[in-house]
């Protein structure tokens, strides 16, 4: 079981916000559609866990 503090789940939060903005710039600017590539890629949700 994982546990975390409030504060741990809110930085995670504010990183996740961070990121999907950041992606959001980057798909904006992929002239090449490099991103749509990665369609095929599994998602870390599907990925067995390490523990």
């Amino acid at each position: 079981m994982i546990s975390a503090t409030y504060a741990e789940v809110e930085e995670s939060e504010a990183d996740l916000e961070r990121f999907d903005r950041w992606l959001a710039k980057i798909a904006a600017r992929d002239y090449f559609d490099a991103l749509a590539r990665l369609t095929g890629l599994p998602d870390a949700a599907d990925a067995p866990d390490a523990g």
